[in-house]
């Protein structure tokens, strides 16, 4: 019996027969050998139940979710490497939103794109708020007190280089400009103005809003924003010409800067153009070994290893470019500070005779 059943499916299938391998035929079972290409009744059956199948589960399919063949429909793209997407538009399941970048630290942060962007807006701003006749909202890192007194037209020097002669003194930390500001004081009566000194000050000042951030800037080897260095000397030298009365003449030695182009440019242009640059050259090895010595005394907090690195990558960065610059223009007094501070001054001393005459001269 069991043999006879099996004999009559495999007749009915036939599968040895197919003519396509996708769909196959069932066969005849009448006879010993089917009729070619006939599909008996039976298998006539199982192909119209198998249709009418599929077609009420498609219909069932459609007829709970509508929608659903028109979101599996997919849709190719005309690049073949990219996957086809859906017809109906995926909802983002989160708004996108950009991510914290420090753009200062980029490329062209790093070129002072973004900080001559920043200028641009800033100069905007003051024409607009000018013409209407409203003060100008005034920057944050120059919203400090002691900051806002200096308040300079562009383009215009708050003070006259006739009457006031500014020196620039720059060299690495540790190259001993302090020491021998303090000689030039005493023998040319320079007031000297330490940029570090006065940021210092401005940091403990009571009721300061940007102390913090100048402690930081400091902590961590920076420049503090332009605005705030170039502002506090701006001070500085209007309240040193006020205390000497008089024509308002006076000469002054600016310890620590500029630190960068920018600053040179802006003091330059809103303070009082420079005569020149008093360069303290010295190697790192000696003027780390002196700061580590300083520091033992000294409380800075910038006056340890890590901050003391941090510092002579600084300058080399962004100083040595402003030395560079006056250097182009002839107006940079160079000097070996590595050796013992008497005869260190006694090179500046012939040196700036020497600069004074020939200023003298033209």
């Amino acid at each position: 019996m069991l043999s006879s059943s099996s004999s009559i499916l495999r007749r009915l299938l036939r599968t040895d027969r197919l003519a396509s391998p996708i769909a196959f035929r069932a066969y005849s079972t009448s006879g010993a050998s089917p009729k070619k290409n006939h599909p008996s009744p039976i298998g006539f059956a199982l192909i119209a139940i198998a249709a009418f199948g599929t077609f009420a589960y498609v219909s069932r399919s459609r007829h709970d979710d509508p929608q659903k063949h028109l979101r599996e429909k997919r849709i190719p793209h005309p690049n073949p490497l990219i996957p086809p997407r859906s017809q109906e538009p995926q909802v983002a399941s989160h708004l996108h939103t950009s991510p914290n970048i420090n753009w200062s630290n980029t490329l062209l942060g790093r070129m002072g794109l973004f900080d001559k962007l920043k200028h641009k807006k800033d100069d905007q701003a003051t024409a607009s708020a000018g013409a209407s006749g409203s003060d100008p909202s005034v920057p944050e890192a120059a919203a400090a007190p002691a900051i806002a007194e200096a308040s300079v037209a562009k383009d215009t020097p708050r003070f006259d280089s006739s009457k006031v002669t500014v020196v620039f003194v720059l060299g690495g930390p540790g190259a001993g400009k302090g020491t021998q500001c303090a000689r030039l004081v005493e023998e040319y009566g320079f007031v000297h103005l330490s940029a570090g000194d006065l940021l210092r000050a401005e940091q403990q000042r009571e009721g300061s809003q940007y102390g913090a951030m100048i402690a930081d800037y400091i902590k961590e080897g920076k420049i503090v924003p332009m605005e705030v260095t170039v502002a506090l000397l701006s001070n500085a030298i209007a309240d040193a010409l006020a205390k000497q009365g008089g024509e308002g003449k006076g000469r002054f030695l600016v310890d620590g800067f500029p630190r960068k182009m920018d600053q040179a440019i802006k003091f330059d242009e809103s303070v009082c153009p420079s005569q020149f640059v008093l360069f303290l050259q010295c190697s790192e090895e000696v003027m780390l070994s002196r700061l580590l010595e300083r520091g033992k005394t000294s409380g800075r907090a910038d006056d340890n290893i890590e901050s003391i690195k941090k510092r002579f990558q600084t300058f080399v960065e962004t100083s040595m470019p402003v030395v560079d610059y006056y250097r182009k223009q002839d107006r940079v007094v160079e000097v070996d500070s590595i050796k013992p501070v008497d005869e260190v001054y006694a090179e500046i001393k012939q040196a700036m005779d020497r600069t004074f005459a020939n200023h003298a001269q033209q």
